[in-house]
Formats: C-alpha cells, sequence, structure tokens
C-alpha cells in the first residue's frame, strides 16, 4: 500500500471506497494505535491499524466482528470494548465477513484472493455443573477425563461426572458432595492414577480421601494458615502443598494412620520411651504410671500409686531401671520388668522437675524446685553388717575410713569393712559397752563398759593392748589425746580423767595399787559428759554436759576454759570437723549450733526434731544426720539443707562416715545389726561461694539435659538463663543468652551441635553449642508444654495446650505438620527412633501414636505462596517467591534450581559503560498470582498482581519467551495437555486462550492469542479438558463451566481469482457465498469444503453479495452496474434483476423477502421489488458514494452509510428520512444489531462505533 501512495496510481482492481479507507488508514495508523489504549466503554471500539471495511454484530447481539485493511478480522466485547479473538492469518487487507445466524461461524473475505471460515467462540458454555450457593475455589480434572472435583468457598469438595464428548448425553449423575473441611475449599489434587484424592482449605486442613468412600481418610495439617496448592507427584506416593504461610511442603502417603491407645484413667503428665522403642512409660497425674506396648498398644505394666505426684521420668540407656521423679523431692527407680523396686533418693527440697541418665546405666541427673543439680549414682540397699546378739550401742570408723568398729550389749567389739564384712570380734569386757574410740592414727581403739571398764585394742589384729577401771558405774565417753600418748576417758561419777598410754596389760592383781589418771576434772555441778572429742593440737577437749546448753571445755591439761560455748537449749551431740576449726552441737529442739575453734558463733541450722546425732563430714562440708528414724540424711554444712536423705531398714540413733571419699555410711540404732548404707549422691552442681557475699536466693531449675559427650549438662533456670556444667568436676562452664525467658523444655540435638529451648514466651530458640549464640528463634503462636528432638537431628516437635503437635524443621524453623486428634491439651511428645513417628499424651486422658507424614518443608518466602505447581513430574516445584520472581525448588534437598526473572531494560545505562565493560543486569520485580508449567517441561508461564503474563524457557530463568499485557490481575494460568495452548484467567471474568501461530504466518509465534472469553463473574480456578479442545472455569457466583477452544486459524480455506469483496453465509454455517474480482459469484459447501458452484454473468467485479432468508436464492451487484438473481441451491442464474450505469457497491434484501436495496457510485438508494425486478423507490440526498445499505432486522427501515461518513436512515414503506448525521470521516459499513436498537459503523478511520438506532 506505502509503493502505490508513493506512487500516486492505484491497482485498477482496488474499489474507489477501498483505496479511500486505506489512505485515510494509513494516515491514522499511530492515532488508532495510541486510541487504542484510551479509555473503553464509550461505544468505540479502538485497536486495528488500518481501516475498518465493515463490521458486524454477531447474532447475541453481545460481540460485533470487523475487518480492517491491517489483514486482520477481530471479535469484540461491545460491553468492555475489548478484543476477545483477532483473526490474523490473512496476507491482505479484508473487504468483507458474514457471521452464520448460529453465531458460531465466521467467513472472511481478503484481497488475499482467499474466503477463509473460522470457529467463532462461542459466547454461552458448552457445559455447565450444578450451580453451588457459593464461590468455586479450585478444579481439578480427574485423569480419566469424566469426572471434575470442586472446591468452592462453602466448605464443600464435589466430583461432577461430565457429560460425554459425544453422542446423547443422556442423564448425569448428581455430583457427590465430600463433607469434611473446616473452611473453605482452595485447592483439590487427584493421583494420576485416580486413586486418591487430596483437598485443602483456608484454615490449613488437607484431607485424603478415597473415590470409593465417602468420608475423609486422612487430615494432615502444615499450620493453620491457607492451603492454595495440593499436587501428586508423577510415583502417586507423595503430596505437595502450599500456601499462605510461604512452605512448600512434601508428604509422604505411605505412612501409617494415627492411633489412640485405650484412654487412661488420668491425664497423660509425661511419656519417655524406653530405649528398646517397643515401649513408653506413661505418667499420670493420679501418681501412677503404666508401661505400654507399641506394638499391640496394651498395658504391659501398670505400677501403683506412690504419695506424691510424678513430674517427670527417665531411664537407663538399657532399660534397666526407670526413674520417677516427684513433687516431694523423692525419685524411685524401678525395674520395668518386673515393677519392683531399685530404691529411691531424696534430696531435693521441693519437686524434682527433670531428669536425665547418664550413659554408663548406673548416674543419673536431676533438677529441681530448690534451684540445685545433682547427680546419682544407682541406689544400692543397704547392707546389714550381722554379728551381734544384742543391741548395737555405738559405732566409730577409722580416719581414712575402711573399716569401722561396733560396741554392744553382747559386750563384744566388732570390726567390719567399709562394706560391712566381718573382719574380727574383740571380747574381754564383762559389762555391755557403751562407749568407743579410734585413735586418729588407727592403731588404736578404745572400748568403754557399763562397769566402768576401758580396753584397748589392735585394730590391725584384734589382740589387747591395755586395760584400765576408769569409772565407777559405767564409761560415758573416750577420746585420744592429739599427742597419742593419753587417753580421756569420762563416766558416771561425773569426771574426766586422762591415762597414760600404754595402759597396763591386765587389771592389778588383788592388793595391787590401780593405775592413777594423769588429771582428772570434776564436772561442776554433778552433771554427766555423755560425749568427748579431742579439739585440735593444743586446744583440749569438749564435751557434751547432760541437761545443759553449755559445752564442757578442758585444755590439754585438764582444767576448765571458762566461758565456754553454749547453746539457747540442752545439746544431745557434739561433733568436730577434719580440721578442728568447726564444732557442732545438736540441742534437743533439732537446732544445731555451729562455733569457731575459737568458740565465737558462726551460725545455727535447724535439722529438725528429734535428732540424736549428727556429725561432720571429715571435710566438713556436710552432716550426717540421724534422728531416730528410719532414714539419714545428709545435709549441707553451710545451709543445713538436706543433700540426700537416705531410707534405712531401721531407725538410726548415730551414723558415720566409712569407704573411700566417705561415699557410703554405717549406721547404728537398737537394732541388733549395724548397717552399711550407700550413698547415691554423687555431686551437687554449684558455683563457688563468693567471698564476703550473702548466698544467693537459689532460682528453681526447670529443665536439664546431659549432652550427648556425656562430658557436660545444661541447665534452664526458671529465670530464663542456660547454664552448662562439666559433669566430671561440677564446675560451671558458661551460661547461654536467653533473654531471661524461663524454658519450659531444654532438649539437644542428637549430635550435639543445637541446643534446644522452649520458652514460656511461645518462642522456641536454638543455640550453637559451638559459641553458645543463638541461631534461631521460631514463634510458636500458641503456648507450648512440652518439647522432643528427633534423632535424626532434623526435626522438633511441640506440645501445646490447643491439643496440636506442631513439628519443625530444624534448623530453619519451618512448621513442617500439625498434629490433630486430642481433645484437651497435649502435654508431652517423644519422637521414635525413625525420627518421624510421635507418641503424645495429652488432659484428655488418651496417648496417641502418629506418624508425621511431612517428608520436607521449605521456606520459600515469607509471606504467601501462588498456588505452586509440579516440574519433571513432581521432583520439583515451582512457585512464585518474595511478591517478585518466581523459583523452581528441588524438593528432595529444597535447593533453588532455577529462577525466573524479568530483565530490566537499562539502554541509558548500557550506554554510559566503557567499550569492553559488561553491562549490569538487573530484574525487574514482579508479584506473581499464579503459575503453571507446561506438561513437556518446555515452558513456564505466570501471572501477575498488575495483569502481566509473562512466559519463559523452563530451561533459562533469564529467557523471557513472551509477555502479555492484560490490564488486569490474574487469578489463574493453565497448560493444555496437548503443549499448545495457555489460558490465562483476570480479575475482570476474561478468559485468553494462547497458541501458536498457525504454519505460514510470518513471522512466527510460539504464542499468540487466539481467543478471549467474558464470563459472567471473575474466574477463580482453570482447568484444561482431557482432549485439549476445551476449558472449565470455577467463577465467583458458583458456576463451573466448560467453553470450546476456538480453532486457532480458519478451518476452511476457499480461493477465487481475484480480491474477494463479498460473502454471506446462511443459518446454520453450512453454506457461503462469495463474490470477487475475478468476475464470478460462488457457491462453497461448509460441510465438505468444496466449491458446489460458479456462478458466472457478471462482466466485471462483483463488490456485492446477499443472500435470502430462505437460503434459495442471492443477489449479487458488481462494477457493471447489474443486480442479478441466482438460484444458489441448482447453481445457476435466474435472471438480471436491473441494470445502472454505476457500480453498486452494496445489495441487501427485506427480511420478509419483497425488496430489494442496493446503493453504490450513483449516490442513490434503490428500493426494488424482488418478483418483478422493477425500482419501486429511488432513495436520493447522499452527496457521494455510498458504500453499504441495509435494512432493520424488522424491515420497517432502511440505513445508508457513505463517503465522508454520510449516515441516513429511511422509512422503507414510504422513503421518508427519518435521520441523518456525519459519522467518522469514511462510513464503509453500516449493521443493524439482532434487535435493531443499535448500529454498528465501520469506518475508514480504523474506529468501529456503536449508535443507538435512530
Amino acid at each position: 500500500m506505502v509503493r502505490w501512495l508513493m506512487r500516486g496510481t492505484p491497482p485498477d482492481n482496488i474499489p474507489r471506497r477501498h483505496i479511500l479507507s486505506l489512505i485515510v488508514g494509513g494516515l491514522t495508523l499511530f492515532v488508532v494505535a495510541s486510541a487504542a489504549r484510551a479509555q473503553q466503554g464509550d461505544g468505540t471500539l479502538r485497536g486495528h491499524e488500518g481501516a475498518i471495511l465493515m463490521g458486524v454484530f454477531t447474532p447475541d447481539g453481545q460481540r460485533a466482528v470487523t475487518a480492517s485493511t491491517d489483514q486482520t478480522a477481530r471479535l469484540w466485547d461491545l460491553k468492555s470494548g475489548l478484543v476477545l479473538r483477532p483473526f490474523d492469518q490473512h496476507t491482505g487487507p479484508l473487504y468483507c465477513l458474514g457471521v452464520s445466524q448460529s453465531g458460531s461461524t465466521l467467513v472472511t473475505g481478503s484481497q488475499d484472493n482467499t474466503l477463509r471460515v473460522w470457529d467463532l467462540p462461542p459466547l454461552v458454555a458448552a457445559e455447565s455443573l450444578p450451580l453451588l450457593p457459593m464461590t468455586v475455589r479450585c478444579l481439578q480434572l480427574h485423569p480419566d477425563g469424566n469426572r471434575m472435583l470442586v472446591g468452592a468457598a462453602d466448605k464443600s469438595f464435589s466430583i461432577h461426572t461430565l457429560a460425554p464428548a459425544t453422542g446423547n448425553p443422556g442423564p448425569v449423575a448428581p455430583p457427590e458432595i465430600r463433607a469434611g473441611h473446616t473452611g473453605e475449599v482452595l485447592a483439590i489434587g487427584c493421583r494420576n492414577d485416580g486413586v486418591a484424592y487430596a483437598s485443602a482449605d483456608s484454615t490449613g486442613q488437607i484431607i485424603l480421601w478415597n473415590p470409593f468412600l465417602p468420608g475423609p481418610q486422612r487430615t494432615l495439617r502444615g499450620g493453620d494458615s491457607r492451603v492454595n496448592a495440593v499436587r501428586f507427584p508423577a510415583n502417586n506416593q507423595q503430596l505437595v502443598t502450599s500456601g499462605d504461610d510461604g512452605v512448600i511442603r512434601v508428604w509422604q502417603l505411605a505412612a501409617a494412620a494415627p492411633r489412640s491407645l485405650p484412654a487412661f484413667a488420668a491425664e497423660v503428665v509425661k511419656i519417655d520411651l524406653l530405649t528398646n522403642q517397643t515401649q513408653a512409660v506413661i505418667v499420670l497425674a493420679d501418681h501412677t504410671a503404666a508401661v505400654i506396648n507399641l506394638a499391640d498398644d496394651t498395658v504391659a505394666r501398670h505400677f501403683a500409686a506412690v504419695p506424691y505426684a510424678i513430674r517427670e521420668v527417665t531411664h537407663a540407656p538399657d532399660n534397666s531401671w526407670m526413674a520417677f521423679g516427684g513433687e516431694t523431692g523423692t525419685v524411685a527407680l524401678v525395674n520395668p520388668v518386673d515393677g519392683t523396686s531399685r530404691g529411691q533418693t531424696i534430696g531435693h527440697l521441693g519437686a524434682v522437675t527433670d531428669l536425665a541418665s547418664l550413659s554408663d546405666n548406673l548416674q543419673f541427673v536431676t533438677a529441681g524446685m530448690d534451684g540445685t543439680i545433682r547427680q546419682w549414682q544407682l541406689p544400692q540397699a543397704e547392707t546389714v553388717a550381722a554379728g551381734h546378739t544384742a543391741p548395737t550401742r555405738g559405732v566409730v570408723a577409722s580416719p581414712n575410713g575402711q573399716w569401722f568398729a561396733t560396741i554392744s550389749d553382747d559386750k563384744t567389739t566388732r570390726l567390719w569393712d567399709s562394706q560391712g564384712g566381718a573382719l574380727r570380734q574383740m571380747g574381754a569386757h564383762e559389762q555391755p559397752l557403751r562407749a568407743v574410740a579410734v585413735r586418729d592414727d588407727a592403731a588404736l581403739l578404745a572400748t568403754g563398759d557399763l562397769g566402768g571398764d576401758v580396753w584397748l585394742w589392735n585394730p590391725a589384729d584384734g589382740s589387747p593392748q591395755g586395760v584400765v577401771a576408769a569409772h565407777p558405774g559405767g564409761v560415758t565417753a573416750l577420746t585420744f589425746s592429739t599427742d597419742r600418748a593419753q587417753l580421756i576417758t569420762t563416766g558416771a561419777d561425773q569426771k574426766v580423767r586422762a591415762w597414760k598410754l600404754p595402759l597396763p596389760a591386765k587389771k592389778p592383781g588383788e592388793g595391787e595399787p590401780p593405775p592413777q589418771p594423769v588429771w582428772e576434772y570434776l564436772i561442776p555441778g554433778g552433771r554427766l559428759a555423755t560425749s568427748l572429742v579431742t579439739l585440735a593440737a593444743d586446744q583440749g577437749y569438749a564435751g557434751v554436759q547432760g541437761g545443759v546448753g553449755e559445752l564442757l571445755r578442758l585444755k590439754p591439761d585438764g582444767t576448765a576454759v571458762t566461758p565456754a560455748p553454749a547453746a539457747a537449749r540442752p545439746l544431745k551431740s557434739l561433733s568436730v570437723s577434719g580440721d578442728g576449726q568447726q564444732w557442732l552441737g545438736v540441742d534437743d529442739q533439732g537446732l544445731a549450733t555451729v562455733w569457731s575453734a575459737q568458740g565465737a558463733l558462726v551460725r545455727t541450722l535447724p535439722l529438725g526434731v528429734n535428732v540424736s546425732t549428727a556429725r561432720f563430714k571429715p571435710d566438713g562440708t556436710a552432716l550426717i544426720v540421724a534422728d531416730a528414724l528410719p532414714r539419714v540424711r545428709i545435709c549441707d554444712a553451710v545451709t543445713g539443707l538436706t543433700q540426700e536423705e537416705i531410707t534405712t531398714s531401721i531407725p538410726l540413733t548415730d551414723a558415720i562416715w566409712v569407704a573411700a571419699e566417705f561415699t557410703q555410711l554405717a549406721g547404728v540404732g537398737d537394732a541388733v545389726h549395724p548397717i552399711v548404707i550407700r550413698r547415691a549422691l554423687r555431686r551437687i552442681f554449684a558455683e563457688a561461694p563468693v567471698p564476703n557475699t550473702p548466698p544467693a536466693v537459689p532460682v528453681p531449675i526447670m529443665q536439664l539435659a546431659v549432652v550427648g559427650d556425656q562430658q557436660h549438662l545444661l541447665a534452664a533456670r526458671q529465670n530464663g538463663a542456660i547454664e552448662q556444667w562439666r559433669i566430671t568436676d561440677g564446675s560451671l562452664v558458661r551460661r547461654f543468652d536467653t533473654g531471661a525467658v524461663t524454658m519450659v523444655d531444654l532438649p539437644l540435638t542428637a549430635h550435639g551441635q543445637l541446643v534446644a529451648g522452649l520458652g514460656a514466651d511461645q518462642k522456641l530458640r536454638l543455640w550453637n553449642w559451638s559459641d553458645g549464640l543463638l541461631a534461631k528463634t521460631i514463634e510458636l503462636g500458641v503456648a507450648a508444654t512440652s518439647l522432643t528432638l528427633s534423632p535424626d537431628n532434623t526435626r522438633a516437635a511441640t506440645a501445646h495446650t490447643d491439643g496440636k503437635i506442631r513439628v519443625w524443621g530444624i534448623p530453619g524453623g519451618q512448621l513442617l505438620e500439625t498434629l490433630e486428634g486430642h481433645q484437651g491439651a497435649a502435654s508431652c511428645a517423644r519422637f521414635l527412633s525413625d525420627s518421624r513417628t510421635l507418641i503424645t499424651g495429652s488432659a484428655d486422658k488418651t496417648v496417641r501414636v502418629a506418624t508425621s507424614t511431612a517428608l520436607q518443608g521449605f521456606a520459600v518466602s515469607p509471606g504467601p505462596l501462588p498456588p505452586s505447581v509440579l516440574y519433571n513430574g513432581g521432583t520439583h516445584a515451582i512457585t512464585g517467591r518474595n511478591a517478585s520472581e518466581v523459583v523452581m525448588l528441588d524438593l528432595s534437598t529444597g535447593a533453588e534450581t532455577r529462577v525466573f526473572r524479568v530483565k530490566l531494560p537499562m539502554p541509558a545505562l548500557a550506554a554510559a559503560i566503557n567499550p569492553g565493560e559488561a553491562v549490569p543486569v538487573t530484574y525487574t520485580a514482579f508479584q506473581p498470582t499464579a503459575v503453571a508449567s507446561r506438561v513437556d517441561n518446555q515452558r513456564v508461564a505466570a501471572g501477575t498482581k498488575t495483569g502481566e503474563l509473562y512466559l519463559w524457557n523452563a530451561n533459562n530463568g533469564d529467557e523471557l519467551m513472551a509477555t502479555f499485557a492484560l490490564a488486569a490481575p490474574v487469578s489463574a494460568v493453565a497448560f493444555s495437555a496437548d503443549n499448545q495452548k495457555l489460558a490465562a484467567a483476570t480479575a475482570d471474568g476474561r478468559v485468553r486462550i494462547y497458541g501458536p501461530s498457525i504454519p505460514g504466518v510470518q513471522p512466527p509465534r510460539e504464542w499468540t492469542l487466539w481467543q478471549e472469553t467474558q464470563m459472567a463473574t471473575p474466574v477463580t480456578d482453570l482447568a484444561f479438558s482431557a482432549d485439549s479442545q476445551s476449558f472449565w472455569a470455577g467463577l465467583e457466583n458458583g458456576a463451573t463451566e466448560r467453553w470450546p477452544v476456538a480453532a486457532p486459524g480458519p478451518i476452511r480455506q476457499y480461493n477465487h481469482g481475484g480480491p474477494v469483496y463479498g460473502v454471506a453465509i446462511n443459518g446454520s454455517g453450512k453454506v457461503v457465498v462469495s463474490c470477487s474480482t475475478d468476475q464470478t459469484v460462488r457457491v462453497w459447501d461448509n460441510v465438505t469444503g468444496q466449491q458446489k458452484f460458479q456462478l458466472n454473468g457478471h462482466e466485471g467485479a462483483v463488490h456485492a453479495v446477499a443472500m435470502s432468508r430462505d437460503e434459495t436464492f442471492a443477489i449479487s451487484s458488481g462494477a457493471d452496474g447489474t443486480l442479478r438473481l441466482w438460484d444458489i441451491v441448482g447453481g445457476r442464474q435466474l435472471k438480471e434483476l436491473v441494470r445502472y450505469s454505476s457500480t453498486m457497491y452494496s445489495v441487501a434484501i427485506h427480511p420478509q423477502g419483497q425488496f430489494i436495496a442496493a446503493a453504490g457510485a450513483d449516490r442513490k438508494v434503490h428500493l426494488l421489488d424482488m418478483i418483478a425486478g422493477t425500482e419501486v423507490r429511488t432513495l436520493t440526498g447522499h452527496t457521494d458514494y455510498i458504500h453499504s445499505v441495509q435494512f432493520s432486522p424488522d424491515g420497517t427501515k432502511l440505513v445508508s452509510y457513505g463517503y465522508a461518513g454520510h449516515l441516513k436512515v429511511w422509512r422503507t414503506a414510504d422513503g421518508v428520512l427519518l435521520h441523518e448525521s456525519r459519522q467518522g470521516q469514511i462510513g464503509n459499513y453500516a449493521a443493524f444489531s439482532p434487535d435493531g436498537m443499535q448500529l454498528l459503523l465501520s469506518g475508514g478511520d480504523g474506529l468501529a462505533r456503536t449508535i443507538v438506532a435512530p
């Protein structure tokens, strides 16, 4: 066109009206292109890049089709003014078009000598499913193509049987409605083999369904956020989901279904898994416990109630014992096999808050509300040292604790090793024994009896070493001087005497003088000394005086020291620390008073009533307390607090320290036999006191964990402090920064690299073990009661007050799964060795066993994800990320495989770069709202919030293949199964279908717009039919509709010998009549695609053709000025109706068939009688060529439209001019709407206008 416009000489075969339109269209090309971007809805159709030579309404009156010199025809939505589909395969300007009365077929004629037949997209759906009461949210076509799965806002999931594609559809079964969701159903998936469905809703619930069973088969939950995608990979063994929490989850479908054990009688407090993983220990709120078999969920053993609430439980790694920690500070140990007792430990002041065993199967550690950590060995039974035949009255141990000696009413002294084994017996007394002492070098042992005799013995062999009649009336106490040269005695005569050693080998004979004491002291007031102790060097001796609180205090020479230290009440026993620097007296109310070696008061310690004796441990750090009860207590020498309480078989009146490191005790009471008691307490972990600083108020320890190296432990205090202690020496290593948040639970990963803390602030924290720094904080959102870590270090599970168990990925912190089922607060959870199965307990009195179905969880974005899709059979997933890009992830590792981005053009920046320097690549951010992957894995598509549609090469995220601007947010995208089509739905209710251009179009395009369909309401989801020939759309109004996809190119092509100027098509679209510059009228069979007739007769180009309503004849007009009547059924000319002197450009047949209207170059409208062929009336008034003439649908009006846009409307009956106006620059065609209420005006300015018909 440009070439002949420049030459100024048009081709001979182009009519003048076409030439004028081409000129005007070319001059206004850029104006029209700009106008196409203007606001729609004013009745003007903008978008053609050339003159519009013809435009007609479709029979539905809601759309229009136009033909233009830009070589395209376009289908328009008249309401929005938007193009629904272009028809762009002609290679020359389009001169004419016709639409069948059915509205399904379009015929276009072009200067390229061809006539092309097209499918028109339908205005109504080909199939509709039953209308739902609320918005359709998602669609999924069943693999068999015969069923549609639909999710809706009314919480329903329905399965619809589709009508057969061909043949008589017959009745269709009503839909199956599946109930079970608690929120809007947002996503549906169907396994590739069709044997399982999955659906997900706005509350985060995911339900697995069996197609043949009505109820849910299993419920899964990641979190409480919306889940908008559920996809089955090709392996059919997994499920992939994503949603608003930004996490893509991979689920294992073959996992065992969760189960509940028979309910217990009380709330479940704690659970511990025995090492063999076949049994679990359940602690109940009724103070009982049970062992259950996990293989068959039976109770293997039930333990009777204890008199205190059980708070914690642990077990030996070899399952040889279990330990229960209680509210009273007691830890009870039992044999899990038969339930027999393995002893108990008592020591904490208040509740035991946590327990942990060590790997040697012999030790465990405890934590308590008293703020202490204690290391214990397995309690051992006491040993009865059998041998005496009468009650035992006293006990003393060698300084190194390797042996001890006991005295008895049976008048004998017996030596025992530290384990209670008998060593030897010594007996020479004639009266029951009441006093015993051992020299500090263990070389002498002294015993005194009720008769007043004192014997000395060699402990090594039991031989007597001397004897003295020390006191008439009986001996009450004995000791040795620090220089080992004297024996100090006291007795019933109220005297204290010192005897020079060695003593006589035997008592003096009759008449022989008795030995005399070195010195003698008479106790004032007639009081007895009930005990004597030797003080440090040169300090002399001290003793208890019966009935008073004042100590008996003597110098080494036996003279009294005054004033002597005194207690407020009468004293019962006296002990001196190993270094002699502290003295300990206990009064008759159990109050202990500690004095310094100088006699100054140091402190008082309430030890409890009925205390008979209290003795310093040799190092002075602890006290052993006997109180005539069947127990012995070891108390802290500074605070008086109990470190350990050991239950004994007999009430004890006295006990001493024995064995190496004094880990055992020997005790005596009123029983015949002494006992050896073995301490279970190994260590109390405590910081060294700060000199001159009052002791800190102890902070309760709430949680305890032993590190895998067995060298350290962690303790979490109530004030939030987490401390690391060294087990080997009890020293504090460091503290972790917790932000002063109390830890509810404190497990460690099995590999020991992370410390996990469950905070009272509803956060889960992870610290690096290496440096103690906080590595991750996870917001839980709901109060949690328990935390457990999986053995493979990949998961954490938290039990919550809402009854749910939440499983988290570590160290990433993403929520993997939420396990439901408990009806009350969940109290505890423990992983089995497979790191996926959990056993959980609750206040609802139940124990559940559930396998965490979530295999992986990948945190893709901090915000919502658009519905993700699978790629490569499900080995990868594609989704939007950070509202700015599309990403592909490897679902086995979570690794980012590819990022799909849109490069930002930077011409200015590129120009500023020096030659040879790389141009920086930047990318534009976009907000993906929908993504799709083609079946062959070669293309990826994404729609955006701002209305763009992007397509990439799936193998290269930077290779953008196409971009389309859709003007409204994209709600859904989908590829067809044949890989040829892409559907995109937008928020304005439009669905666009894209596909490749047909062969022969240059340049070829992989993606071009095929059609647009305007829906009644916005589209929420899309799915192609199995044959890819139609698409399904879910709508906001609750409808689900199937719409055919029109073929991308013409379905027929017919060839003339010259440009095609006119065309007519019958109502069904089966017959087409066309005319051309080749001087012929041709009739085409549109079913077979064959020419039926070529009708000759015209002597020049034929410009127009019209078909009668009964489809039996046609009228044509041409450059020879004639109107000719043709029999299109028989294929012959019936007559030449009239011959005018000027070309007739347009011809029309009255709807009732009695008139013909023709107009053309003579500027007149001719109305002729159809039968007679005579002119009835001639309508004048046009001043230039008339390009178009048409009757109204009811035949009462006639419209003519011509050069310079002159429009006239006439009354058919009498020719009266009803209206005239100028519309546009060049008037090419005017067409009535089907109801006659509007006119569509096609102009040479590239615009088509709809106006109200005058």
